[in-house]
């Protein structure tokens, strides 16, 4: 992969890498850069490193210090040194047919967590043939992958534009009346909210309804 050079970890503190895509329509769809900034900020906010894998229009507004990768989770193959001294990936906008793909070089380059950003949709497609499968398919595969792993499955999501600068202050103050739940997958298969979960040397906190697309 060119134009890639990794940074020496000198902190001791652990590499986070997160991923995100273009927004989509259809199957697969979730909101990868918004939810994954915020993840960065929080991160960083706790003294830890962030590597971000990013399509081409999800390369900006991550905070201070991230290292941005242009690439795409969909191709893994092709960018297998994003991997590298990774201690947990936030697997946002994989997709079933190379998320094998994936979750192989993760394991092999010492990845030893992921969080999925998943979907309420696996419930649903549990009724039907797994061939027909999309999120459950790759929550499936994560779940064999002999990693450490956990679900998010987001349960509402809002359509949301860019506001104007004169909207941001009551648009933010009308985000955080909304919250979005989700379920973490476990032996008790207990529903949680967002804040709840726990990722890597940080709490991921509750999060306000975001946009899929």
């Amino acid at each position: 992969m060119s134009g890639f050079t990794p940074v020496t970890n000198t902190s001791g503190s652990r590499l986070h890498l997160l991923t995100a895509v273009s927004p989509r329509k259809g199957a697969g769809c979730s909101p990868t850069g918004t939810v994954g900034r915020r993840l960065a900020r929080q991160l960083a906010s706790a003294g830890e490193r962030v590597r971000v894998l990013a399509e081409p229009d999800q390369l900006h507004d991550w905070p201070a210090g991230t290292e941005v990768v242009e690439g795409s989770v969909t191709r893994p193959l092709e960018y297998t040194e994003v991997f590298d001294g990774v201690d947990a990936v936030f697997l946002a906008g994989a997709v079933p047919a190379t998320v094998q793909e994936l979750l192989d070089t993760a394991r092999d380059a010492g990845v030893r967590r992921i969080v999925v950003l998943s979907s309420h949709g696996p419930e649903y497609e549990e009724a039907y043939p797994p061939e027909t499968w999309f999120w459950l398919a790759i929550e499936r595969a994560v779940e064999r992958s002999g990693m450490a792993w956990t679900h998010i499955r987001p349960s509402a999501v809002t359509p949301l534009t860019t506001p104007r600068p004169r909207a941001t202050a009551e648009l933010r103050s009308t985000m955080r009346a909304h919250w979005v739940k989700c379920t973490r997958l476990s032996t008790s298969r207990r529903k949680r909210t967002i804040s709840e979960i726990k990722f890597p040397q940080g709490e991921l906190h509750s999060a306000p309804t975001t946009p899929i697309c």
